[in-house]
């Protein structure tokens, strides 16, 4: 079986703004490091 790589890709009219940039790196960097159980907190 030949494996494929699957991607997500994410569209949106707005951009990040405040410290959102650096979270969304924090998130991403955690996922691919292996963690897969992370808790993000919206206000």
């Amino acid at each position: 079986m030949e494996k494929t790589e699957n991607l997500f890709k994410l569209h949106s009219e707005y951009r990040p703004t405040g410290d959102q940039p650096k979270a969304i790196k924090e998130l991403v960097d955690g996922f691919r490091e292996g963690n897969q159980f992370q808790l993000c907190v919206l206000l």
